[in-house]
């Protein structure tokens, strides 16, 4: 029987074949041994030779920031990475969302709901939003 654990990693074996699929369908189309600025480790997408994740890039991308703004919040990353990235999300765009909204759905299934992580917690917030909420009359 496999615990969380176990899960976990048959998961990250399914999602890691997935994206090594996503990665070798762009190197056949773009005629290249391989791709230069993303890689697929532990069932993700990163840029390479760093810990940030592409759809970190990604999101910055899609909220409005240039490629010379995105650099500054990812340090250890060149311009060039950038532009890469994105080249990489625009040639794929179609896959790379999908990435991420299944990346998302699987965090909202992983965390439980504050009323049930922190039911207090939770009980102290719903009050304070009732006391701050204006007084219909």
């Amino acid at each position: 029987m496999l615990g969380p654990a176990g899960n976990h990693e048959r998961n990250l074996g399914k999602k890691a074949h997935r994206w090594r699929s996503v990665l070798n369908e762009a190197t056949k189309r773009h005629g290249v041994s391989d791709f230069h600025y993303i890689e697929e480790r532990n069932g993700g997408l990163y840029m390479v030779g760093s810990r940030v994740s592409l759809d970190s890039v990604v999101t910055r991308f899609r909220e409005g920031a240039s490629p010379e703004r995105t650099v500054q919040s990812f340090p250890t990353l060149k311009l060039w990475q950038i532009y890469g990235a994105i080249a990489y999300y625009l040639e794929n765009e179609e896959e790379i969302k999908e990435y991420i909204a299944e990346g998302e759905r699987e965090l909202e299934r992983s965390i439980p709901p504050l009323n049930q992580q922190a039911p207090e917690l939770f009980s102290r917030l719903e009050a304070a939003r009732r006391q701050m909420a204006p007084k219909r009359t």
